[in-house]
């Protein structure tokens, strides 16, 4: 049976024939040429079904470029009009060559080839191909086809041909004709056939083709064909062929053109790198030599021999060859190839010697002495010198010695007068540096030059070529600073008495004294060589970018070096001192200013502390609060963990000085058990008759919890609530002398402020404390009415957005400390969103570090589980995914309409939509009460609850929204899942109990309002944590979550926050990452982010949602 195998192939309607009989035979041969030497360029082609319109330019022999355009006609496979701007296309029959070289180049493009066509006539555009792909195929990539052909070709050729595969050699014959290089090869297994045209060899190896070059060779051109030796010289040769040559897979053989190829010197060098062999052929300006080929420094030699009249210079014969990465050198039947770097110091000599085509060279005496400076060592880094009768002295090269000459011609001047010495005193000749004119040859000008960069930036001032005049105090500093030093260690150096007294002083050793007597502190400081009203005019002045300050007597104060007076600025500003205060040099303080002066001169080299024996107590008391010996109640003495101890400490230590503290605990620490320990030590100390004993303010939601917290660890201190109605409450805090606690919370204290009027309580602990972080809101101002004797704050989370928290947090607790609000926004609000924030952040630190206790979880709890934190992510479709959009547009529509102003007064409106798209993420139902559609997010809750149900887990489950928790809890029945719920409608006391049951009985979920049940909880029998939707600040998720992730917990707890995709929740958990951990920002000095909300940012939001 015979099958007829029929194969496709690329159909060129372009074809070397139809080119040339377009034109004279010279000008197809020179088209070809410029086709090869990439002279077209900027082609550029539009094409349709029917026609190819083309254009390109040409650069000619004189690099000016000529404008070639036409048109082809497809069906008719014929070029229908041509033309060239030069002149040869007007003078001679037919097209000139710039024409022929484009038409070379159309040849491959694949506009000009009819890829699909099978032998016979040309598909005219329209018709259909019999056998073809449908329209709605896609086909190979042409190229690809192209390269997949190519490599099939090659081994199906191997067949026929593998008796010489592996065994094919290439020899390269170099041709060294003046400074002209070339290379031609011959190739074969035994014997060598000459390559008559290095580009198509090139092309056969690209294309893997099977050429012939005689009955004895015929392989195909793939790179294992060639000896191993051979193949990285074969790679060589066609990668300088591809940079030659565009489309050189496209080239064909010509017995005549391109049997030698000429070679840049870097090109001959790789070359010969590739080179493989121990013999290498060149024939040298008509001499052939067999040479070996070395890596390395050429062994170059240099005789220097002296006579009367001068020197003269013979180097030994070599031909050098330098490129831009190699340098070759051919010299005693040995080439020699080095890396251009490494003969960079003889490179400019070199040169010369290859152009001059010279070996010997006489140098006459009077120039021997700037051969000797400037060229010999130099050369003695690439040549062996030998000296024949030669002595530099004798010739004039003396060795060179420079003098500087110092003076104050101004108040606000000094001069330099520099000079180059040679000789000793009989035969001394001197030189202005700056001169450049005289006897240059004889002088050492690389070190002249050398010394005279260090005054470089005033030379032109220098009009004898002597003297230059620096003006100016910046001027003077510079070269007082930086210049005269360096002088001294160039050469001589002499000053006039006006120069000398212009000098640099260090900044001056200062010492501190502080001294407390009857409550205050008395800071004082002396510096050493200073008058203190001179500091104080630095420090009115002071400038952290300023190098120096003028002195009264005209010396510099180098502020580069030392930091006394920066340490002394640094109080000035932290401590709010005034310009008379530390020109006196002697003001009283708070004594709790003690602990901030100890730590910041501490830090200082040059600052050092003096303090009497009841500072000394002060400050070691308060760095060490183990050193009282404060009894713990024997009642708890089992009970709290070291930890806890040492926050009970810590409150005992700050009571008996007077002071005030933020116990500012990871949540879940027990600061409430602390507390605790705390008032009943406070119990068991005699109590002042009269005076009311605490006072502890908390949430309405933790009022109860406190009561059974202290009835639990503390039954000795009797508790009073004031609660219930006005009259009630009255008559309680009225009756209320004998109690021990009186707990209240903040709106109630808001109400009832004026009955606490002419109270005053021994301690005042609020719990919860970022309730009064706005300072102008009534609950901060009522808490901060009440007259106290020791205040503290209870909260994980002192700081949550703004610096402005902490402040009115010291505000409570030590008035002043922080001073007035204005002043603390200027000296540290504004100025941490600056530049200089991590300086402010980090002085701020220091300010309030005594005062705020503050422990993670992670460093004091090593055997609490861990928590496993995860985003679950659903994605919001049909009418739900509708709803979200419509609404994200008309809010965003809103917002590009508005100017800044109306942004500003329309911020509740904003804030309500955005709680609508929240609600839509939840649930369109919360908003839309028509709405039958389903909710992604909760499919995916009550698949999380059904899992953990099964698993045997307890379950929190939080949200923001009442509404959602309705909904979710008619699921959970409907699914006879047991469930309880809290709100902020659900009573105190029935929080507490229903806390106490979900902790031992057989209940699956608690759901719980995020604002309502977040804080205050303990409800360690849960062990998976699920926030449905997530809210702007994490501080708020994060204690929600430590409901469960606290002492007491034994298993890990599992934390899912629920995430609508591509919505504004997403949106919500890169803002509480910006905003993360703002309270160690400071209170652990860490970096800080502004948590500010503009229209900007805003609509950057909605952009992404």
């Amino acid at each position: 049976m015979c099958v007829l195998q029929i194969t496709k192939r690329i159909k060129h309607m372009l074809t070397e024939k139809y080119i040339k009989s377009l034109c004279l035979p010279q000008f197809w041969l020179r088209g070809r040429m410029i086709a090869q030497e990439n002279a077209v360029v900027n082609f550029r082609i539009s094409a349709t079904p029917s026609m190819i319109d083309f254009e390109a330019r040409v650069r000619g022999s004189r690099k000016q470029p000529y404008r070639v355009f036409g048109s082809y006609n497809r069906a008719e496979e014929k070029v229908k009009r041509i033309s060239c701007s030069c002149p040869a296309f007007m003078e001679y029959q037919g097209i000139c060559k710039h024409c022929a070289a484009v038409l070379i180049k159309c040849m491959d493009m694949e506009e000009f080839q009819d890829r699909d066509g099978l032998p016979g006539p040309a598909v005219k555009p329209g018709q259909e191909k019999s056998g073809a792909k449908g329209a709605s195929e896609r086909a190979t990539t042409p190229e690809f086809k192209r390269f997949l052909e190519t490599e099939l070709k090659s081994r199906s050729a191997l067949l026929g041909h593998g008796e010489l595969h592996g065994r094919v050699s290439l020899e390269p014959y170099f041709t060294v004709r003046g400074s002209r290089l070339s290379v031609e090869f011959k190739l074969g297994a035994g014997r060598l056939y000459v390559i008559k045209d290095v580009y198509a060899f090139a092309a056969n190896c690209l294309r893997k083709d099977l050429y012939e070059y005689g009955k004895n060779l015929s392989f195909v051109h793939t790179i294992d064909a060639f000896e191993e030796d051979s193949q990285p010289l074969v790679m060589e040769v066609v990668s300088w062929a591809r940079q030659r040559v565009s489309n050189l897979s496209s080239l064909r053989y010509n017995n005549v053109a391109n049997r030698s190829a000429t070679l840049t010197e870097d090109v001959f060098a790789r070359f010969l790198l590739a080179y493989r062999g121990t013999e290498l052929s060149v024939m040298l300006d008509g001499t052939a030599l067999s040479c070996r080929m070395l890596q390395g420094p050429a062994p170059r030699r240099l005789a220097i021999c002296g006579d009367k009249d001068g020197i003269v210079l013979k180097t030994s014969p070599m031909r050098t060859f330098i490129g831009s990465s190699y340098v070759v050198t051919i010299m005693d039947a040995s080439i020699y190839i080095e890396n251009v770097r490494d003969v960079r110091p003889s490179l400019d000599f070199l040169y010369f010697l290859e152009d001059k085509r010279r070996q010997d060279m006489f140098i006459h005496k009077s120039d021997v002495p700037a051969f000797c400076r400037e060229l010999l060592p130099r050369l003695e880094k690439n040549f062996a010198c030998d000296c024949e009768a030669f002595d530099e002295a004798s010739y004039g090269v003396l060795p060179v010695r420079f003098q500087f000459y110092l003076d104050r011609p101004g108040e606000d001047a000094v001069s330099c007068r520099a000079l180059a010495v040679y000789g000793e005193e009989k035969e001394k000749r001197e030189f202005g540096l700056f001169d450049n004119t005289t006897e240059i040859l004889q002088r050492d000008r690389a070190a002249e030059v050398e010394t005279a960069a260090l005054l470089a930036e005033w030379r032109d001032s220098a009009k004898d070529g002597q003297t230059v005049l620096v003006e100016g105090e910046e001027g003077i500093y510079g070269f007082l600073s930086g210049v005269a030093p360096l002088l001294e260690s160039r050469g001589e150096v002499f000053a006039t008495d006006a120069f000398r007294r212009l000098r640099i002083r260090r900044q001056p050793r200062v010492t501190v004294s502080l001294s407390i007597n009857r409550g205050f502190l008395r800071f004082a400081y002396e510096a050493e060589e200073m008058e203190r009203e001179e500091i104080e005019e630095i420090l009115s002045h002071y400038d952290r970018k300023r190098r120096y300050y003028r002195l009264k007597d005209g010396s510099f104060l180098d502020m580069e070096q030392g930091d006394s007076l920066s340490t002394l600025h640094t109080i000035r500003e932290d401590l709010n001192l005034t310009d008379a205060q530390m020109k006196k040099g002697d003001v009283r303080l708070p004594a709790y200013r003690a602990l901030y002066l100890d730590d910041a001169v501490r830090e200082s080299e040059q600052v050092e502390t003096r303090e009497d024996a009841k500072c000394r107590s002060f400050l070691r008391g308060m760095k060490n609060v183990e050193y009282h010996d404060f009894p713990l109640p024997a009642s708890l003495e089992s009970v709290l963990r070291s930890y806890q101890n040492y926050g009970f400490l810590w409150l005992k230590n700050l009571k008996q000085n007077g002071l005030g503290g933020v116990l500012a605990d990871d949540m879940g620490l027990g600061k409430t058990l602390q507390v605790i320990a705390f008032l009943l030590s406070e119990k068991e100390e005699t109590r002042p008759a009269g005076r009311r004993f605490a006072l502890v303010i908390t949430p309405a939601s933790l009022v109860y919890n406190w009561r059974e917290e202290l009835r639990r660890f503390a039954p000795e201190l009797s508790v009073a609530l004031a609660a219930g109605s006005a009259a009630e409450r009255r008559a309680l805090i009225e009756s209320a002398a004998d109690c021990d606690v009186l707990i209240t919370s903040y709106d109630l204290l808001k109400r009832d402020i004026e009955l606490y009027e002419g109270l005053e309580f021994s301690c005042q602990i609020i719990d919860e404390a970022q309730y009064i972080k706005n300072q102008g809101t009534q609950a901060a101002k009522a808490v901060k009415a009440v007259h106290s004797v020791f205040r503290a704050a209870l909260t994980g989370t002192p700081i949550e957005n703004r610096l402005s928290e902490l402040w009115s947090l010291f505000d409570f607790l030590l008035p002043g400390f922080l001073y007035s609000y204005p002043a603390f926004r200027k000296r540290y609000e504004l100025p941490a969103a600056g530049e200089q924030g991590k300086d402010v952040l980090a002085r701020l630190q220091r300010m309030i570090r005594p005062f705020v206790l503050r422990r993670l979880k992670k460093d004091v709890l090593k055997e609490l589980p861990d928590k496993l934190e995860k985003n679950m992510a659903s994605a919001m479709e049909g009418e739900q995914l509708k709803l979200y959009r419509t609404n994200v547009g008309n809010l965003r529509r809103m917002l590009e309409k508005q100017t800044k102003e109306e942004f500003n007064h329309s911020r509740i409106q904003i804030l309500s939509q955005l709680t609508l798209l929240r609600e839509i993420c939840c649930d369109p139902a919360l908003v839309y009460e028509d709405y039958r559609g389903k909710s992604a997010k909760t499919e995916l809750c009550m698949e999380l609850i059904r899992n953990g149900v099964e698993g045997g887990h307890k379950i929190l489950l939080f949200s923001q929204f009442t509404a959602m928790l309705e909904r979710l809890e008619d699921r959970l029945t409907e699914e006879h899942i047991s469930w309880y719920s809290l709100t902020g409608a659900t009573p105190k006391a029935e929080r507490v109990r229903l806390a106490q049951a979900f902790n031992t009985d057989q209940t699956s979920v608690f759901c719980i309002s995020l604002k309502a049940g977040g804080t205050g909880l303990n409800l360690t029998a849960a062990d998976i944590v699920i926030h449905f939707d997530p809210w702007w600040n994490l501080a708020v998720q994060n204690q929600a979550t430590d409901r469960a992730h606290r002492i007491g917990q034994k298993q890990v707890v599992s934390v899912y926050r629920l995430i609508a995709r591509e919505s504004i929740e997403e949106q919500i958990v890169k803002m509480q990452e910006a905003k993360r951990e703002l309270a160690d920002q400071v209170l652990l000095g860490e970096g800080m982010e502004n948590g500010s909300f503009t229209r900007e940012e805003l609509l950057e939001i909605l952009k992404h949602s």
